[in-house]
């Protein structure tokens, strides 16, 4: 079995600098020792072994990534830019560092504690609303916990999301701005917790500050786990805008994008008759969000802060945990029309 002092002396570097390499350390070796390193490994076959580094160092060097969100149809995890976005910049991060990333979906605080019971990760992100039962497992977990867009504000816990009440307001205020008076909404199940309650709860205000009830017939529900939830809430968009409705707020990039896509399928079009705002701006990352005005935050940094939260945790650089909130602005790229 060829070992890293092999492959150290075939390289004739030490066996420190070798596991800098294994490691993902790359800013502690030059780029040509490390292609060298990397080009006999290759030729040696050596292949690290991860279950004896992590008995040695207790250390799985894995993070885990736990998506809390009860769905039914585990595609629309991979089917949401932001679930994908998230997951590729924090993974990128983290093997920089050597880290692992392990994505998990559970249901329940119960298969969440089955699941630590089971796993040695070394730390834990959360991503979506935390409820009760899930806040409790974690709370009594000693690993280092980040949480995305919980709107818990667990002091006990780190947490990294944007304003999403101030977000909510924008975008109603926005229409508003623009001469908007019948506006609906878009949204996933309104949960008491959540980004997407709290965008929801500061778009209804800005529409009662301007002496505009919300109407119950203008707020559309999709929900991830019927297929067919995404039609069926386009075709009542379609009938509200056939009654007057000429503005629709969303509580993210993908639900506009949907609305867009499939209403324009119908000859429908956007901004007129129906002007749509998103949440997120994510357009700079996919192209086929060209043209949607949308809440902006500062998305890579809100994946670099996770990060950076769960490093120092995990170095004991961090003995606090952190709390970051990114604010938020509108990206006005001409979905939204003046009346």
């Amino acid at each position: 079995m060829v070992t890293i002092k092999d492959v150290a002396n075939a390289a004739g570097v030490s066996p420190t600098t070798v596991s800098n390499v294994i490691h993902g350390y790359h800013s502690r070796v030059s780029e040509g020792t490390s292609a060298k390193i990397l080009s006999v490994i290759e030729e040696l076959g050596y292949v690290p072994n991860l279950s004896a580094r992590s008995l040695v160092s207790r250390s799985s060097h894995v993070i885990s990534m736990i998506n809390n969100v009860s769905v039914e149809n585990p595609s629309d995890i991979i089917l949401n830019p932001f679930h994908l976005l998230a997951v590729s910049q924090i993974e990128a991060s983290l093997r920089e560092s050597g880290y692992y990333l392990m994505f998990r979906t559970c249901q329940s605080g119960q298969e969440l504690k089955v699941f630590l019971q089971n796993w040695n990760v070394d730390g834990i992100f959360v991503s979506g609303p935390v409820k009760e039962d899930f806040l409790q497992v974690l709370l009594e977990t000693d690993k280092p916990i980040v949480l995305l867009d919980s709107n818990i504000h667990e002091s006990s816990l780190s947490d990294v999301g944007q304003d999403d009440f101030t977000g909510g307001y924008l975008a109603a205020r926005f229409l508003l701005d623009h001469g908007h008076r019948n506006i609906g909404y878009a949204t996933l199940s309104i949960e008491h917790i959540g980004s997407t309650a709290k965008r929801y709860e500061g778009f209804c205000k800005a529409l009662q500050e301007a002496g505009i009830e919300p109407d119950p017939s203008f707020l559309f529900k999709c929900d991830n786990s019927h297929p067919d939830s995404y039609s069926e809430m386009v075709s009542h968009i379609r009938e509200a805008v056939s009654s007057g409705m000429t503005a629709i707020g969303t509580s993210s990039d993908h639900i506009a994008m949907i609305i867009r896509y499939q209403l324009r399928q119908l000859g429908i079009g956007t901004p007129d008759p129906l002007s749509i705002i998103g949440f997120g701006d994510l357009s700079q990352y996919l192209p086929y969000l060209a043209g949607l005005t949308s809440v902006h935050y500062d998305f890579q940094k809100k994946a670099a802060s996770a990060v950076e939260f769960m490093q120092d945790l995990l170095s004991g650089k961090r003995t606090e945990p952190g709390h970051m909130v990114l604010p938020v602005r509108i990206i006005d790229q001409g979905s939204v029309r003046q009346i």
